[in-house]
């Protein structure tokens, strides 16, 4: 088989996942790929066609860098499942494992705000106490399920090695990356290097409501706009060129603020669960939404 990652950067999602992965590929040792997702081990489409279609689709070539070179790859919903845990125990054995928590009641409606500014109009963010209720719903998986964190610990834990998993808190490294990044260039053996810290894939109004669903719809690997759109573009070619899209559709930064009334219902509703991650970690968790509760 063919060479597999030295990193990835398995979640969780919106907690500076892409910020991250950027600031590593900044280092000349490191190879990573433009696309925001690596989506290989989370998607049964890309699983379907293959490792080396994964790597040439993402990374333009089978054997995308030298031996003296680092691959980095990023995302950020491996995490949740068991099946996409074992993809990537299978085809990037001995991998680092970088895990980033973040407050899952913040995570939850910056999830929310994601989507909708993707999107276009939707249900408010209100709506997921009334469906919270049921595990199968896709609210309740995407905004609630994502951030039941000591899950994602153990299904991790189960398949790495613990000298090969670093779990890091969103809002330590968003208020200094740089001690982050000297531990994980240092663990995998490269010199240290001064990345340019900005901020990637932050949440944001869009321009155009009808552009960001257009955009949406070609973010759907089932999409037939968008499979022959990549039968005429080179991979590569079709990423950026999405990629530019998005960024030009993005308007102002939002800030929206969460009621008090679902941040209570969320607070209890992550009592619980983040007691088990801090026992898990054997850590206090910073000043999440559930501690000052």
């Amino acid at each position: 088989m063919t060479r597999g990652f030295d990193l990835v950067i398995v979640g969780a999602q919106k907690s500076g996942t892409t910020s991250l992965h950027r600031y590593l590929c900044q280092h000349p040792r490191v190879v990573g790929h433009d696309s925001t997702e690596f989506a290989f081990f989370a998607s049964n489409d890309e699983f379907e066609r293959g490792w080396e279609h994964a790597l040439v689709h993402y990374l333009g070539r089978v054997d995308p860098a030298p031996g003296d070179h680092r691959l980095v790859a990023k995302s950020a919903s491996i995490y949740s499942s068991d099946v996409f845990v074992d993809r990537l125990a299978e085809f990037s054995p001995g991998a680092r494992v970088v895990l980033l928590l973040r407050d899952p009641v913040q995570r939850a409606f910056s999830a929310h705000q994601m989507e909708a500014a993707k999107s276009g109009p939707r249900e408010p963010f209100e709506h997921l106490r009334e469906v919270g209720s049921d595990p199968q719903h896709p609210w309740t998986k995407r905004f609630l399920g994502l951030g039941l964190y000591a899950d994602a610990l153990e299904r991790i834990e189960r398949r790495v090695p613990a000298d090969k998993f670093d779990v890091f808190f969103f809002e330590e490294f968003v208020t200094d990356p740089a001690p982050v990044c000297h531990h994980l260039f240092t663990s995998l053996g490269l010199e240290p290097h001064r990345a340019r810290f900005e901020v990637h894939n932050g949440a944001s109004t869009p321009r155009s409501a009808a552009v960001a669903r257009v955009l949406t719809t070609l973010r759907d690997p089932n999409s037939r706009v968008k499979q022959a759109a990549k039968r005429a573009l080179a991979p590569a070619h079709f990423n950026r060129l999405a990629q530019t899209a998005v960024h030009l559709n993005q308007g102002r930064p939002s800030h929206a603020e969460m009621s008090a009334e679902m941040e209570a219902w969320l607070a209890a509703y992550y009592e619980e669960p983040n007691r088990r991650l801090s026992a898990r970690l054997g850590r206090p968790l910073p000043n999440w939404t559930t501690a000052r509760s």
